[in-house]
């Protein structure tokens, strides 16, 4: 806020020094001119020394503690959300349950996991998900100093796909939370209107972290509704909710419709074509991501 106003203020002087000065002295207005500029620039002015004072003094502003408490409010929101993923166990093996058992959901779940072959396989490749997410050298390379790798490591892990999604988030975004792409924001690059469907504004999403990983996890729960055993599987429903296991996602003739506008999808996403023959399909995919893993 002090560098903005700084610049602001400078650059309010400098034009008024350069361009009206000698116009003023001319046309007699000078007083008129100086005493509403006064009047306009004197709340700057006074906001901008006010900021500097704190600065000065090695306190925090006004301002500062107003930002600051409106990220603690939103950390406190995020994390109430997350709570419902709070028993991590129960909860991936409601995920894997809805997925392979349907039938068999509102069984207990460790008694599912215990007595279920095909459920305890799919926890045991979710814990090796852990196990590599932890390992995975691209979180010490790359991860942001502002994300905390453990913390980031214990949200993920409450979604069947941990590793998965972690990879998801570097190939979508390189873990920048201020990354863009057209409507697509984020860590995940997720759509305003699906990050209004968690309860969160576009402005909420973009400044802070923790809601973007909750947004990502929430998308997981959301469309995941068949076995998904690679991470191209994954993406494939990231970049088209409603895949079903096709092997093309997209080509040039396909066309999707958001909020009643058409776009088509394969011109956005024309660098995965990995062959260039004009199609998105799991090949492509798995092409893009096999240096990741």
């Amino acid at each position: 806020m002090v560098i903005f106003l700084t610049y602001f203020f400078l650059l309010l002087l400098c034009l008024g020094l350069l361009g009206i000065y000698k116009l003023m002295i001319k046309t007699g207005a000078i007083k008129v001119v100086g005493i509403l500029g006064g009047i306009i620039l004197s709340p700057f002015i006074l906001l901008f020394l006010h900021e500097l004072l704190f600065v000065e003094c090695g306190q925090v502003s006004p301002l500062k503690r107003t930002e600051a408490a409106i990220i603690k409010k939103l950390n406190e929101r995020a994390k109430i959300d997350m709570a419902k993923y709070s028993d991590t166990k129960r909860v991936v093996v409601r995920q894997i349950i809805m997925v392979y058992k349907p039938n068999r959901i509102n069984d207990d779940e460790m008694e599912v996991l215990n007595t279920d072959n095909i459920v305890k396989h799919e926890y045991m490749d979710y814990e090796k998900q852990v196990k590599k997410l932890k390992s995975w050298a691209y979180l010490d390379k790359y991860l942001p100093k502002h994300i905390n790798k453990n913390e980031y490591i214990d949200w993920l892990s409450k979604c069947q796909y941990p590793f998965y999604l972690a990879q998801i988030h570097f190939r979508e975004s390189s873990f920048d939370t201020g990354a863009g792409n057209g409507s697509y924001i984020g860590l995940g690059q997720h759509h305003p209107d699906f990050i209004n469907k968690c309860g969160y504004t576009v402005k909420e999403y973009n400044s802070n972290r923790r809601v973007q990983v909750y947004v990502s996890i929430e998308y997981i729960n959301k469309y995941v509704k068949s076995d998904i055993n690679k991470v191209e599987e994954l993406y494939a429903l990231w970049l088209k909710s409603s895949w079903k296991g096709e092997k093309v996602i997209y080509d040039r003739k396909s066309v999707i419709v958001i909020n009643r506008k058409k776009y088509k999808p394969y011109n956005t996403n024309s660098g995965l074509d990995h062959n260039g023959d004009g199609d998105i399909d799991l090949e492509d995919l798995h092409n893009k991501f096999k240096k990741l893993a």
